[in-house]
């Protein structure tokens, strides 16, 4: 409705006058009547730098309106982190152990700056981070390059060297510090560590228990401002229009009959090398004089007879 309505507007913009009609035969010989194509509009003798900002007003808000009314609604995915947290100490945990241990789980952390397994070991509960940066650099399943939004972990087990990071477990409490306790090195760039216990080292997370994703409908507030906003600019266009257009006389040409009985009024106007005026005054006159004729004669029953 909303784009019906907006396209009968684009036709008032982009129609001719009855005060263009002469200047538009006598320069392009014909036009487009009827459609709103905005290239009528330079066939318009004033306006036309009003014709083309309403035209381009029109189109622009109404272009939320077919790229963002269907995806208002959408679903998501809830990606929560493991609520259960266990602690697995293990004698000469190295990086090489952490790749190579076959024990059964769903899924391994053992990115260097994955900040949810080293929050889970410091404080004894998985965070996310709040800087994008760090989240960016996690290149693990909680990081910014996941892409399985379908499944979460119940269980979350913390498998560390008994020797480097026993006596830096849950021994945390700021997440704000903890999050920013990252070191930088020469070969391996950042890394969250503490003393000789090394993320990715000397510790790393496996996931258990995978369960599907919650999912919900959420409204899109970005695609919904923007929705609104260009319907609300286009409502106050046409009400303003119309509140413009009362008391006027009407001399909008949306349609060849129109044009028509625009040229009629005017005996200069010729359309197709045919004076279409004279034609209309002959055809009323004989008119005029057949119906003269059959009042006279009282013979309206032999309206037939003449040839009108």
């Amino acid at each position: 409705m909303v784009l019906g309505m907006s396209n009968t507007y684009q036709q008032l913009v982009t129609s001719l006058k009855v005060s263009d009609i002469k200047y538009v035969l006598s320069k392009f010989g014909d036009s487009r009547v009827g459609t709103n194509s905005p290239f009528s509009i330079n066939h318009k003798q004033d306006g036309k730098k009003r014709a083309w900002s309403a035209w381009v007003l029109l189109i622009l808000t109404s272009m939320p309106v077919h790229f963002l009314a269907n995806s208002l609604i959408g679903p998501s995915y809830i990606q929560k982190l493991p609520e259960i947290v266990e602690y697995k100490e293990t004698a000469n945990l190295t990086s090489s152990y952490s790749y190579m241990n076959s024990e059964d789980y769903s899924e391994r952390i053992h990115n260097m700056m994955s900040f949810p397994c080293w929050s889970a070991f410091r404080t004894g509960t998985p965070h996310y981070p709040r800087s994008t940066d760090i989240l960016e650099g996690d290149s693990g399943i909680f990081g910014a390059a996941q892409d399985r939004f379908g499944i979460t972990w119940q269980r979350m087990q913390v498998h560390y060297a008994t020797g480097n990071c026993s006596q830096y477990a849950k021994t945390a409490t700021d997440i704000a510090a903890l999050e920013v306790g990252y070191i930088g090195r020469t070969y391996y760039g950042k890394q969250y560590a503490e003393g000789n216990c090394f993320m990715g080292e000397n510790l790393y997370c496996t996931l258990h228990d995978p369960q599907p994703a919650e999912c919900r409908l959420n409204v899109r507030m970005s695609a919904a401002f923007i929705l609104v906003s260009a319907l609300v600019i286009k409502a106050a266009y046409m009400c303003a229009v119309n509140l413009l257009a009362r008391g006027k006389l009407k001399t909008h040409c949306l349609t060849f009959g129109d044009v028509i009985v625009a040229s009629a009024s005017n005996a200069e106007l010729r359309v197709q090398g045919r004076d279409w005026a004279l034609s209309e005054m002959h055809q009323v006159e004989r008119h005029q004089q057949i119906l003269e004729f059959a009042s006279t004669h009282h013979r309206y029953e032999d309206k037939e007879e003449f040839d009108i």
